[in-house]
């Protein structure tokens, strides 16, 4: 259970300081694939080519899953009407 949960949460100090804690928490969930992705494209420069064409499509993985987490927190499709 995540520490930011309600049954961890002490006092109205508490409270704030986990609300806090669960707002880092999403913005490093939304950075790390793309910080993964990065890592992953900077390896494949010296590696051989069986292994660089693995992480290129593991890079790739790792930019569409932050597209898809971006795309969440902006409202998805039923926010952006035409």
């Amino acid at each position: 259970m995540p520490p930011w949960s309600e049954r961890h949460s002490h006092g109205a100090r508490g409270a704030v300081k986990l609300r806090a804690m669960a707002t880092v928490w999403t913005t490093k969930r939304l950075w790390i694939p793309f910080v993964l992705a990065a890592l992953c494209l900077l390896v494949a420069t010296f590696c051989g080519p069986v292994l660089t064409v693995v992480l290129m499509i593991t890079a790739l993985g790792f930019v569409i899953d932050g597209a898809t987490l971006l795309w969440s927190r902006s409202g998805g499709m039923a926010g952006h009407r035409q």
